[in-house]
């Protein structure tokens, strides 16, 4: 069975949508697993103390569709902290609050969230033995777990639906149903 391109270009385009799924997937998972096992190693790291330098609570706009002609601005807070902390008499300063970080929907709730990191006061900073460079003043792996779901969700349904596209392009291509579940 012979078919020209134009039929080949829906297909094709099909396949590289189903395959950007599973990358997209697959970079959330690696991104999200990478946050979490960080996160579970700073359960074990030891503390010093350590004096905010600077926070704030920053925004990220972006704009979600609500349908076919409306869209909508969508702003989610984050409390962004700066810290200063020695070990072994080595001076370090460090931004990281939390493996996974957090976001939240409303100002007033980031604010909240901010209270214990005003600039000057004095924090627990958990540090990497090994690196101590490394550090967070949360322990734990925050919301790394949704990115793992996310991505594991994501790198399915692309691989999924790559591999029925492939399998329906070669049955095509040998002239036969495209579907294993015709008779024809």
């Amino acid at each position: 069975m012979n078919s020209s391109i134009s039929d080949k270009i829906p297909i094709v385009v099909g396949i590289l949508l189903a395959l950007s799924f599973a990358f997209i997937g697959f970079v959330f998972l690696a991104v999200g697993s990478y946050q979490f096992l960080q996160g579970a190693k700073s359960q074990d790291w030891p503390a010093t103390s350590g004096i905010i330098a600077r926070s704030e609570v920053k925004s990220t706009s972006s704009r979600a569709r609500t349908s076919k002609r409306h869209s909508k601005n969508k702003t989610r807070y984050s409390v962004s902290v700066v810290y200063t902390y020695q070990v072994d008499g080595q001076d370090y300063e460090n931004n990281r609050l939390s493996y996974g970080g957090k976001k939240y929907k409303a100002r007033p709730q980031a604010v909240e969230a901010m209270k214990p990191y005003k600039k000057g006061a004095k924090v627990d900073v958990f540090y990497s033995p090994e690196d101590p460079a490394s550090s967070v003043l949360v322990k734990g792996s925050g919301t790394a777990g949704v990115a793992i779901g996310v991505g594991a969700i994501l790198l399915l349904l692309g691989g999924a639906a790559s591999i029925i596209m492939i399998v329906r392009v070669r049955r095509h291509s040998e002239g036969l149903p495209s579907s294993a579940f015709t008779t024809e």
